[in-house]
């Protein structure tokens, strides 16, 4: 059944990892340390979010346990160097200095913070072959880990999970240490997403103290995905089973008994989530929408053009009164360039309201170039992740409730235009 050794490790955590462990019918011997080598019997050693730096001399433990034909797990948490650095290096793998900001939304939806980071993206490998595109997995605080060009061992090495595109690796780590300071994408020197969380390396043992075999070590930028709140949401739990099945190739014998009713959420799979989202979400109430419209068509022009106006003017009035707060918090927390262009769009859409509110003839041309305008932008924002970090609204799910509100704003000035023209004539 195989020993996991594990060194310096957050207690909780440990807790919960020897658990887990326990449940794929492995043994957990305590009381090890790195101070000798590891023991030839061991089945797996694990490094599970260590508190403090790796001496030199536990380092070269572990690398002495690969060489010749180690298996391990190393979950490591941002917010400091760990001693690994030189060693995974070998391995052809770089450990970010960063920790990971996800401003896609999906984790809001859960009640996640940006701190956050929700996969559905996973890399072609066997630790991910029972993980489809769609399945969700939560890393709270996490650190980029990716693939070098560096191939000392030419090991075989693949990224196993990646973040949403709107996402980035924030190298300032101040925030998390208890320093104060801003969390903003520097594309000097951030890492854009999409990041990748987490590699798998295979790789041929030194022959110099091994005759054979081969090396397999997993790495993620996370030492709570496994952890007791998260191991049954989603597919959090299955990635760390898929995991320790492949480092121990011990397949057969790795199951959870059943203990207690578990979650089983509906896993979609390739693209069912994005067409029943745009199914429930944006056809099935836009054709509700444009039924309304073609009898408001039929039924009269004038006797609904004051209640569409009406609804120009409050939504201006809204939108001026969101990108004022907005520009507020920007311009005190120091972003003054993002500030500023909050502030002028604020004053724009205010102005447009009055005029409209007004019905004069310029406020028709400017709520229908402003409209277009910011629909474009945003929709921009939301295909190709540009703008990231510096855009009028930061939330992907809120940028889609304001793109269909600038297009229905757009098609109804151009409807409505009779009212300003007859306006001016007069």
């Amino acid at each position: 059944h195989g020993e996991a050794e594990l060194d310096q490790v957050d207690e909780q955590g440990y807790s919960t990892l020897k658990g887990r462990l326990k449940e794929l019918n492995f043994a957990v011997e305590e009381g090890l340390t790195l101070a000798e080598p590891v023991p030839d019997d061991a089945t797996l050693v694990v490094v599970l979010g260590p508190k403090e730096r790796f001496a030199a001399a536990a380092a070269e433990v572990l690398r002495q346990y690969l060489a010749r034909g180690g298996r391990a797990l190393f979950l490591l948490d941002p917010g400091q160097p760990t001693g690994l650095e030189a060693l995974l290096n070998e391995y052809s793998i770089e450990l970010g200095q960063d920790f990971v900001v996800d401003l896609s939304g999906l984790g809001q939806l859960f009640g996640a913070e940006a701190s956050v980071p929700v996969v559905i993206d996973y890399g072609d490998h066997p630790v991910t072959q029972d993980l489809s595109a769609g399945m969700m997995t939560f890393f709270p605080l996490a650190r980029s880990v990716e693939a070098t060009e560096h191939r000392p061992k030419d090991p075989e090495i693949a990224a196993l999970a990646f973040t949403h595109k709107n996402s980035w690796g924030e190298t300032d780590l101040a925030p998390i240490v208890g320093e104060g300071g801003e969390v903003a994408f520097d594309p000097e020197a951030d890492l854009r997403g999409p990041v990748p969380l987490g590699v798998a390396v295979s790789a041929a043992v030194d022959t110099s103290v091994a005759p054979e075999g081969q090396t397999r070590l997993v790495v993620f930028g996370d030492a709570d995905f496994a952890a007791n709140q998260y191991f049954a949401q989603q597919a959090n739990g299955e990635l760390f089973i898929g995991t320790v099945r492949w480092l121990t190739e011990d397949e057969d014998r790795l199951t959870i008994a059943d203990k207690q009713p578990a979650f089983n959420p509906i896993n979609l799979i390739g693209n069912q989530g994005t067409v029943i989202l745009w199914v429930s979400v944006f056809i099935v109430p836009f054709a509700v929408a444009l039924s309304g419209l073609v009898m408001v068509l039929r039924r009269g022009y004038q006797t609904y053009a004051d209640g569409f106006v009406s609804w120009l003017v409050y939504t201006f009035w809204g939108n001026a009164m969101f990108f004022f707060i907005s520009g507020i918090i920007a311009t005190s927390e120091g972003a003054i360039a993002e500030g500023e262009v909050k502030l002028i769009a604020a004053l724009a859409s205010a102005a447009i309201g009055y005029g409209l509110y007004r019905h004069v003839a310029w406020a028709w041309q400017a709520g229908l170039v402003f409209s277009v305008l910011c629909a474009g932008v945003v929709a921009l924002t939301i295909f190709t992740g540009a703008s990231l970090g510096f855009s009028l609204i930061p939330n992907e799910t809120v940028q889609l409730i304001y793109a269909a509100v600038f297009v229905v704003n757009a098609a109804i000035l151009v409807w409505i235009k009779k009212v300003f023209v007859q306006e001016e004539l007069t």
